[in-house]
This record gives C-alpha cells, sequence and structure tokens, in this order.
C-alpha cells in the first residue's frame, strides 16, 4: 500500500474535540512530510487551527446542513482524498469521511456491559 498523498482529518463536533486532533495532525505530519492534509469540522469550530502550518485547507459545513450544502461537499469531496482519518464516533463523520476516501481509520466506540 502506498503512501497517502491527500489525507482528509474530519471532527465534527465541539472545540474541545478539533483541539485534541492537533498532536495526530502532528503525528501524521511526520508519517507524511510530502502529503497534503485537509481538516473538515464544523462551520466556528476550526478558528485554532486557521495558521496551522500542518493543514493546507480548512473545509468548513454547518451543523445541519442544508440538501445544497450537502451536494457542494458531494462535489468538493468525493474521493478526492486517498485516505480520512474520522476522529469521533459520528454518524456524519463515517458518511463524510466515505465520501471523501475508499481508505478510512476511525474511532470504534464498542458497548461495554
Amino acid at each position: 500500500m502506498r503512501d497517502p498523498s491527500k489525507v482528509l482529518f474530519i471532527a465534527t463536533r465541539q472545540i474541545g474535540d478539533v483541539l485534541v486532533t492537533t498532536p495526530l495532525i502532528q503525528a501524521a505530519r511526520r508519517i507524511w512530510p510530502e502529503a497534503r492534509f485537509d481538516f473538515l469540522g464544523y462551520r466556528g469550530k476550526l478558528d485554532m487551527l486557521k495558521g496551522n502550518s500542518e493543514l493546507d485547507d480548512l473545509i468548513e459545513t454547518s451543523e445541519h446542513p442544508s440538501l445544497w450544502e450537502y451536494l457542494r461537499l458531494f462535489n468538493r469531496l468525493f474521493q478526492r482524498y486517498d485516505l480520512a482519518i474520522i476522529t469521533q464516533p459520528s454518524d456524519r463523520a463515517y458518511f463524510f469521511g466515505s465520501l471523501a476516501a475508499l481508505r478510512r481509520v476511525g474511532v470504534v466506540v464498542q458497548d461495554t456491559p
């Protein structure tokens, strides 16, 4: 399996959830120094990532996208990435990851007794 040239990080939760992804981004940059790194998250939650030299682009969406916004995201994301990294268990995050890349890694939460 070849190294990815385009990676999409997805965090569709709150500001703190976005913040805790920064060490993951730094570690991924050490592994894939030449890759393009984009980040998808909710509008207004990605401000702390602006100016982050590890990221090439921030893609913002609303928490409750309209049909038009879903179509815009579909056109922007559809199979544009080699790898999607989904940082929280979220149906919407998994949907965006499936849309963006054939190879995905993410968080799986198992029920505990």
